[in-house]
């Protein structure tokens, strides 16, 4: 067996003090089959994350040491704190609105030109735009009335036609009827 995966948990120690294997330093249980060792998944419960490997490394790299580590902690803000952190986030309020310009500052002024110049090249676009709509529908009325009477006009020459050709058939029928009754 490979002896890298055989492991003693550092702070949860279950061999009894006289036992062999804790004497010897040989493990008594496998921890991590195939998966590298993590020292942190032992700790106590109540042991502070700082304490951790890679965090006491940061807390070195700070020059913080183990009691400033144990002194950390999350401070409840007292009501004196809250209330001192609502006046300045309303006073930041006002400072931020007295900070704006006024309406009659000239750099106002000028957005509200370039804001109405934009308006206006917006509204004759919009009207141009409309007038191209109404002359493309007067455009399409007017072809759609030329080919109405185009249509007009080829049906009337249809009727025309077959009138003329119903004409022609009952002369030609008469013509043989007078034929035969003068053959009586």
């Amino acid at each position: 067996m490979d002896q890298k995966y055989w492991r003693t948990a550092p702070s949860r120690d279950t061999t009894t003090p006289g036992s062999a294997e804790s004497v010897t330093g040989k493990p008594h249980i496998r921890l991590f089959q195939g998966k590298p060792f993590k020292p942190w998944m032992y700790e106590a419960a109540d042991s502070s994350p700082l304490t951790r490997p890679g965090n006491l490394l940061q807390a070195a790299r700070h020059n913080i040491e183990q009691k400033d580590i144990d002194r950390m902690g999350f401070k409840e803000p007292s009501f004196a704190d809250r209330q001192a952190a609502a006046q300045n986030a309303r006073k930041n309020i006002v400072e931020k609105f007295k900070a704006k310009p006024g309406p009659d500052d000239p750099a106002v002024l000028k957005k509200a030109a370039e804001r109405q110049a934009q308006a206006a090249a917006r509204a004759e676009a919009q009207k141009q735009r409309e007038a191209a709509r109404v002359e493309k529908l007067a455009r399409e009325a007017e072809l759609a009335a030329q080919a109405a009477a185009e249509a007009r006009r080829l049906q009337a020459e249809k009727e025309a036609a077959e009138a003329e050709l119903k004409a022609q058939q009952k002369a030609a029928r008469d013509a043989r009827y007078a034929a035969r009754k003068a053959k009586k």
